[in-house]
């Protein structure tokens, strides 16, 4: 069998001495690499953090109010989003209510319930 010059070069029996350094080598390998995906991934939040700021949103002068949803709700939704987005600029466009058709529903328990076996 034809060995690497360094792979022919190694003892058979390596020292303490030889054993530690090879295992500091690889340490330091291994944290060395890690170091360098920790500042990339630094780097590149960095850079989205410094991402310019929404423009200030304007009112939209030809939006009709909603009349069937409570302002309550309206105000409870704007606060969950500014709380969410920790203050960061938004800008909330539409806020409906939901049909009150139970098609979905409905459609839904009957693939539930075609999905077991009748007894």
């Amino acid at each position: 069998m034809i060995l690497s010059p360094h792979l022919s070069q190694l003892p058979a029996q390596p020292s303490l001495s030889e054993l530690l350094e090879f295992q500091a080598t690889g340490l330091v390998v291994v944290v060395g690499a890690l170091a360098l995906l920790w500042f990339l991934l630094e780097l590149t939040g960095a850079f989205f953090r410094r991402r310019t700021a929404l423009p200030a949103s304007v009112p939209v002068e030809s939006a009709v109010p909603d009349d069937s949803i409570n302002q309550g709700v309206v105000a409870a939704i704007a606060a969950a989003v500014h709380v969410t987005l920790q203050g960061r600029p938004h800008q909330i466009t539409e806020i409906r209510a939901t049909d009150a058709n139970p098609t979905w529903a409905a459609e839904g328990r009957r693939d539930h319930f075609s999905s077991h076996r009748v007894r």
